[in-house]
């Protein structure tokens, strides 16, 4: 008897569409790292080795050697983290149900025009979506490149007092204690601050059309 009624109840009752949990979090944040990390920012990466490059040619000759620690950094740093938190839940969470509680047209998909955490609602919202997304990696870019305290600055300015030290003519001081000259890094920093207005216009540009992709990969999880 207690079955019956439970079952009864359970036909009754119809609760929000789920969430975007588990999986679904962790495919869609990855994806958009992927999107970011060889979009835009290796582009940025590979133009701005191709300009320090005019400056110190490299000895090794790594294809976008000067601009590697950036990509490390977008793949290796607390990107992810800051790019999960900021989609869910930061904007997109919870079930979808309308004032009445009632679940939505549309949710969890294909398309639900409530804020909520299911992938419909990630689809009808996605210039949200992308804009959530672009904006974290911008914020991150101009923390890891603009900080002088920076790990990843750091390591830029690594690689180019490397490559410097190797040539007579672009280092000052004593024999042991050589540097790059006064006027070679600020140069090099003025390049290495550009990469935020590159790193903007490279979307702004079209180069950051994912719309299609990204539906039809948000769309197949449940």
């Amino acid at each position: 008897m207690f079955l019956q009624i439970f079952s009864i109840l359970a036909l009754l009752i119809r609760p929000g569409a789920l969430a975007c949990e588990g999986e679904c979090i962790v495919g869609i944040t990855d994806a958009w790292m992927r999107n970011i990390t060889y979009g835009p920012l290796q582009s940025v990466a590979l133009e701005f080795h191709a300009a320090v490059e005019k400056l110190v040619p490299s000895l090794d000759k790594i294809p976008g050697y000067y601009g590697t620690p950036l990509l490390e950094d977008f793949a290796k740093g607390g990107l992810y983290d800051k790019m999960a938190d900021a989609i869910f839940p930061g904007f997109f969470h919870g079930k979808c149900v309308d004032a009445q509680g009632n679940t939505p047209p549309g949710c969890p998909n294909p398309s639900c025009s409530v804020v909520c955490g299911t992938p419909g609602s990630l689809v009808f919202h996605y210039d949200k979506l992308f804009s959530i997304a672009l904006g974290v990696a911008r914020t991150h870019l101009r923390r890891v490149v603009l900080r002088p305290d920076s790990p990843t600055r750091k390591k830029m300015e690594t690689l180019l007092v490397r490559e410097a030290g190797a040539r007579r003519s672009y280092i000052r001081g004593r024999a042991g204690s050589a540097s790059p000259s006064k006027d070679l890094l600020q140069r090099f920093h003025e390049l290495i601050d550009a990469t935020i207005k590159a790193f903007t216009s490279e979307c702004q540009n079209g180069d950051c059309d994912w719309e299609e992709e990204m539906k039809s990969y948000i769309l197949t999880f449940p």
